[in-house]
């Protein structure tokens, strides 16, 4: 494995945490969450539980993925392109540790996505 960042699974493990803590916190704030009172205060407490769902499902979404590289890095995979198997620049890394993918390939994963695809009949 090459040295890509001083401590990737420092890093990883750092955002683990706190992804673990705002699951937390958010939690927390379900559970305070008043649906008593007028037709305004529980429309309130509605918007705010939504919002809360939302960020505890994107918390253990980036779980996952801090997991997956986590085992990339125990096998010696991680800092290497999925698609191409080159190494991901360590820029890259840096700014985005969870990078799957080289700046090039991910690119090409994106124009794929944007691109409106055709339905045979």
């Amino acid at each position: 494995m090459m040295q890509l960042l001083d401590n990737p699974a420092d890093t990883i493990l750092r955002s683990r945490e706190a992804a673990l803590d705002r699951i937390a916190r958010c939690r927390d704030a379900l559970m305070s969450l008043d649906f008593h009172g007028d037709f305004g205060d529980r429309t309130g407490a509605f918007t705010d539980r939504s919002r809360l769902v939302s960020e505890i499902v994107a918390a253990h979404e980036q779980i996952e993925q801090l997991d997956a590289a986590l085992g990339q890095l125990a096998r010696g995979l991680y800092g290497l392109c999925e698609d191409c198997g080159q190494p991901v620049p360590s820029a890259r890394l840096l700014a985005v540790p969870l990078a799957k993918r080289c700046l090039a390939c991910q690119t090409q994963v994106e124009q794929r996505a944007a691109t409106p695809r055709m339905e045979v009949p």
